[in-house]
């Protein structure tokens, strides 16, 4: 554990723990489990607690390559993954996939 500052109030009393592995809910996909790369963070003063995931947007980046490459079909969790990363409505992603905005409803 190491000392650092705490994201929310500032203060200097917050400790960093690195954590071995993560279930990474906050990418809203199931089953994502992070090895390495993520620390807690927790503060003695204001008892406020965050994860912190290392290079997330490299990690976000990666997982929407990896269901963009993967010739399989796509869990409704993965094409609402998809369309949040890539900023794109029922029917762009659709028309990308060569699918009708129904199947992709």
């Amino acid at each position: 554990m190491t000392h650092t500052i705490c994201p929310t109030c500032g203060r200097s009393d917050a400790t960093e723990r690195v954590l071995t592995e993560y279930a990474y809910k906050e990418c809203g996909l199931p089953g994502v489990r992070l090895s390495g790369g993520v620390s807690e963070i927790v503060c003695a003063k204001c008892g406020d607690s965050c994860i912190q995931v290392h290079k997330e947007g490299q990690l976000l980046q990666l997982i929407t390559l990896m269901l963009l490459t993967t010739p399989r079909s796509l869990s409704g969790a993965e094409m609402r993954y998809l369309r949040m990363a890539c900023a794109l409505t029922q029917s762009a992603l659709a028309g990308l996939l060569g699918k009708r905005r129904e199947t992709i409803a």
